[in-house]
């Protein structure tokens, strides 16, 4: 497991922006969770559809 996961500790900002480039997390609330290296097509599917949503919902809006 990597040490990312294994920290249950929460992590100010301070902290955080002390680490070094290249770690793929996200610090929610200040604690650690890992990120995929790479977006998977699944996840590509969802971020379209709800950007058509969001789109057409604006554009009905305005």
């Amino acid at each position: 497991m990597d040490a990312i996961n294994q920290s249950p500790e929460k992590l100010t900002y301070k902290e955080y922006a002390k680490w070094a480039e290249g770690k793929r997390c996200e610090v929610l609330g200040g604690v650690i969770i890992s990120m995929d290296p790479s977006v998977s097509p699944k996840h590509q599917e969802v971020s379209m559809q709800l950007s058509i949503e969001f789109g057409s919902y604006l554009r009905g809006a305005l």
